[in-house]
Parts: structure tokens; sequence; C-alpha cells
């Protein structure tokens, strides 16, 4: 009889995910804002190349200003 472990419910390996997705997050964040600053893109473009929300870009720019 084996012992066996889920890696997936481990509390470090919780944790590293957390870690990745905030990253993702401010990644994505960030090239919201570089998008924003080019001013030739309108904020539903935005939105649909960053799989976002047009609401989460409008957010983001009033945050830049």
């Amino acid at each position: 009889m084996g012992l066996t472990y889920n890696i997936t419910e481990d509390y470090l390996y919780q944790e590293g995910l957390a870690k990745g997705e905030q990253k993702g997050r401010e990644e994505k964040r960030v090239l919201i804002m570089e998008m924003l600053l080019d001013r030739t893109l309108t904020i539903e473009k935005i939105a649909a190349l960053a799989k976002v929300s047009a609401e989460y870009v409008r957010q983001i720019e009033e945050l830049k200003k």
C-alpha cells in the first residue's frame, strides 16, 4: 500500500499559485496602462486585446490620472 499525497492541496503549492496569479494581474495592468498611453486604441479594443471588461480598463484609466 503506497502513500499518496495530493500536491494541489499543499499550502506552499496554493501560496505559489496565488503569487503567480497576482503577478499575472499586475502584468496585465501594466500592459493596459501602456496601451492607454498609446492613445490610438479605444477602450473597447484594449479590453478585447487584454481579455478584460471595458469597465476594468476605465478603472485603470482613472487610476493613472
